[in-house]
């Protein structure tokens, strides 16, 4: 089957106080007579003191920030059977976007924010996406343009990009299938790929599922790279 994905017109892109260490006894004269010219002052009255003696005022501990909580998991649509019919089409299912990183590549979206807008569009499309794999995973990095076709950017791309016949592509990678084709990896051998299993839609599926579908050739991944 001749997969045929170029660039074209979308729409807009749519996260102790510590205790204090008690005071040393205040050193008090034991000379009642230096004393009797001082008003007499109820510690017990004032706030945070209580006794003869008082403890020192708390000192607050350095404050270490938390870890920025990151967003979660989403409900999605999650192919179980691709020859299943209608409705039955999709299953849904909770899923957690991979962590993600690609040294020296720059794109205007980060690969985390990458695969949460195709997870989105899985969910609630802003378009058709039919014929249009590149388009896709070129928007899912927030760029409007890029190579006119998947085979073109493959062919494009540095060998140091490049991970050809490697099934297991990270997060936020895209794998690319010839003669024309370009999906967004999520990690763990699952990908959203365009109309994989209905035209225009962008669907969550294994890589198993694309090869047992479609059968096309697969060439590898590649760091997304639109430069």
């Amino acid at each position: 089957m001749s997969i045929c994905c170029a660039t074209g017109a979308v729409l807009g892109l749519g996260f102790l106080a510590l205790p204090a260490a008690q005071a040393a006894e205040p050193a008090f004269a034991s000379n009642t007579a230096a004393l009797s010219a001082v008003p007499p002052v109820s510690l017990t009255h004032l706030p945070g003191l209580s006794g003869p003696a008082a403890a020192a005022p708390a000192t607050a501990a350095p404050v270490v920030p938390a870890a920025p909580q990151r967003p979660p998991a989403q409900l999605i649509p999650l192919s179980a059977n691709p020859n299943a019919q209608g409705k039955q089409k999709k299953r849904f299912a909770t899923f957690q976007p991979g962590e993600c990183s690609f040294p020296g590549v720059k794109n205007p979206s980060s690969c985390d924010r990458a695969q949460r807008w195709a997870i989105n569009q899985v969910k609630n499309p802003s378009q058709s996406w039919s014929y249009l794999c590149l388009s896709f995973v070129t928007h899912a990095y927030g760029r409007s343009s890029g190579a006119p076709t998947a085979s073109a950017m493959w062919d494009g791309l540095s060998s140091k990009r490049k991970h050809p016949g490697d099934t297991n592509a990270p997060a936020g990678a895209l794998m690319f299938w010839g003669p024309n084709h370009v999906a967004l990896s999520l990690g763990n051998r699952a990908l959203i790929s365009t109309d994989v299993l209905g035209s225009g839609d962008a669907w969550v599926v294994s890589y198993a599922t694309m090869q047992s579908v479609w059968n096309l050739d697969y060439l590898g991944w590649a760091e997304p790279d639109f430069s």
